[in-house]
C-alpha cells in the first residue's frame, strides 16, 4: 500500500483510537497481573474488592479523546481527502480516468471485478474507545473510525509515513495519488475520509458544546451515507459503517436537541439491524463461530457493536409495543 492518501487517513485513526488502545494494553497487563494474585493492579482502587462496572468501564474507556490528537486526526483526513479529490481531477484533465457509467438502479460499477473485492474488503472499522458525557454514562458506546486496509499491510507503510508525506511536491501534484485512476475508488475512499472528518467534527462539537461543530458533523455523515448507498451492499462491514453513521448522527442530532430527526435515523438504523438479524451473512457474524481466531475476534467484535447499536434503538420497538397496546 503506497498511497499517500490512504497513510495519511490510516494515521488518522491511529491518533483516534490510541486512547483505545493503550487502555486494551492496561487491561491485559491487570489480567496477567491478576494472574499472579495481584488483584488490586486496576481493579478497586480501595482494595475491598468491589469492582463494579462504573469502575470496568472507566478503566475500558476514555471519557474525550485528546485535543491535540484530535486536532491532528482533523488535518490528516482533511489532507488525505485533498489528495484523492485532486489526483482524481489530474486524471480527468489527462483523460486516463477510468468508470463504468451507473447501473439500471443508479448504484456504482466498478471498473474491474478486482476492485470492489479488495474495496470492500479493505474497510476496517475500528473502535475509538471513547465515551461521551451526556449520552449514557453506564453504557460503552462504539464510535467507529474507518481505516483503509488492515494493521498487518499497514506496518511497513506507517513506518515510512513521515518520508512520504513531507516528500510531496505541492507544486507538482501529478506524482500524488497514482492509484486514483479509478472513480469507484476515489469515491470509495472519498466517503472514509469524509465519515472520519464526520467523527472528528462530533467529538469537537460534544466536547465544546459548539452547536456548529455538531451541524458540521451532521453534513459530513450525511455525505458520507449518500455515498455508501451508491455502492452495492456485499461486504458485512459495508453494513457496519452505514450503521454506524446512522448511529453517530442520531447521537449528534440528540445533542442538538432535533428529537425527529435522531428517531429517524435510529428507525433507518434499526431496520439494517433487523435485516441483518435475518440474514445468513448477518446470522453468521452475530454468532461468532469460527475457528480462525482472527476472524473469531473480528466477529466477536461485531456481536459487541450490533448489541450496542440495538440498546440505542430499543425505545423505538418499546414504544410500538406500547402503542401497539393502547
Amino acid at each position: 500500500m503506497n498511497n499517500v492518501a490512504v497513510l495519511l487517513n490510516n494515521k488518522g485513526v491511529d491518533l483516534l483510537t490510541k486512547t483505545n488502545k493503550a487502555a486494551s494494553s492496561m487491561n491485559m497487563d491487570c489480567g496477567n497481573m491478576n494472574n499472579s494474585n495481584n488483584s488490586n493492579c486496576c481493579g478497586d482502587s480501595r482494595g475491598d474488592g468491589d469492582d463494579d462496572d462504573n469502575t470496568n468501564n472507566s478503566r475500558r474507556t476514555a471519557t474525550t479523546i485528546n485535543t491535540t490528537d484530535l486536532d491532528q486526526a482533523t488535518s490528516y483526513f482533511e489532507q488525505a481527502l485533498s489528495l484523492i479529490l485532486r489526483s482524481t481531477e489530474i486524471h480527468k484533465h489527462h483523460g486516463n480516468l477510468f468508470f463504468y457509467k451507473s447501473d439500471e438502479q443508479g448504484m456504482i460499477q466498478y471498473e474491474d471485478e478486482n476492485i470492489g473485492t479488495q474495496l470492500t474488503n479493505n474497510l476496517n472499522l475500528q473502535d475509538t474507545g471513547a465515551q461521551m458525557n451526556g449520552i449514557d454514562n453506564k453504557s460503552f458506546i462504539h464510535w467507529k473510525a474507518v481505516k483503509i486496509g488492515h494493521d498487518n499491510n499497514d506496518e511497513n507503510d506507517e513506518n515510512n509515513i513521515s518520508g512520504n508525506i513531507s516528500s510531496i511536491d505541492h507544486n507538482n501534484q501529478n506524482q500524488d495519488g497514482g492509484e486514483y485512476r479509478y472513480l469507484s475508488t476515489s469515491i470509495f475512499h472519498s466517503m472514509i475520509c469524509i465519515y472520519n472528518l464526520g467523527l472528528c467534527y462530533q467529538y469537537k462539537g460534544i466536547q465544546t458544546s459548539s452547536r456548529r461543530l455538531l451541524e458540521a458533523a451532521v453534513d459530513h455523515y450525511m455525505q458520507a451515507y449518500e455515498l455508501a448507498t451508491r455502492f452495492r451492499l456485499q461486504h458485512i462491514d459495508q453494513y457496519m459503517l452505514l450503521m454506524a453513521t446512522m448511529n453517530n448522527l442520531a447521537t449528534t442530532y440528540s445533542f442538538l436537541n432535533d428529537i425527529q430527526r435522531r428517531d429517524v435515523c435510529n428507525s433507518y438504523l434499526l431496520s439494517t439491524l433487523m435485516l441483518l438479524s435475518t440474514s445468513e451473512e448477518g446470522l453468521e457474524e452475530i454468532s461468532a463461530a469460527s475457528t480462525n481466531s482472527k476472524d473469531m475476534l473480528r466477529r466477536r467484535g461485531h456481536q459487541t457493536t450490533f448489541q450496542s447499536f440495538l440498546s440505542n434503538v430499543t425505545y423505538l420497538i418499546l414504544q410500538d409495543n406500547v402503542a401497539s397496546a393502547a
